[in-house]
């Protein structure tokens, strides 16, 4: 029950985090140090998830839906980190990759609860919430390269 506790804190610690990072400036102390906890909630609700996972033979879907989030977490960590490498693309790279963890992160916690409070539901359901993204994704990608690099032609 304790695990249960820690995964389903840290995933509210993380989908809190990513909407409280969106709230601050970039690169300011606070914007910083939100994102350091959003990447620390995301390893805890994916540790706790795989372990919780740990008895099935098989990774489920949800599991595949953590590893892809926890790859997005990662990639626009990087791209921080190797910002003077990678050139003024860099900013682009960090918000694409960020906000694909944090709809990660809201697929798998509606899909979960809805999974733990009304029981197994429509499969097509499952696939829409898990789809919604490349159709919420791209206007808002649009409208932070229009804000952030405007004039410039969208690479990635």
């Amino acid at each position: 029950m304790p695990l249960v506790l820690t995964h389903v804190l840290s995933a509210l610690a993380g989908l809190i985090l990513g909407v409280a990072a969106l709230t601050f400036p970039n690169g300011s102390p606070r914007h910083r140090a939100i994102g350091k906890a959003y990447l620390g909630a995301w390893l805890t609700v994916a540790t706790s998830g795989f372990l919780l996972g740990a008895d099935t033979p098989a990774l489920s879907t949800f599991e595949i839906l953590t590893m892809l989030g926890v790859g997005c977490v990662a990639f626009a960590f990087a791209a921080v980190r190797l910002r003077r490498r990678i050139g003024p693309r860099w900013l682009r790279w960090h918000y694409v990759w960020m906000s694909a963890s944090i709809a990660a992160l809201v697929i798998t916690s509606v899909n979960q609860t809805i999974l733990q409070t009304w029981g197994p539901y429509p499969r097509w359901l499952f696939w829409a919430l898990v789809l919604a993204p490349i159709a919420i994704l791209p206007p808002y990608h649009r409208a932070l390269d229009r804000r952030f690099q405007p004039g410039a032609a969208a690479y990635f």
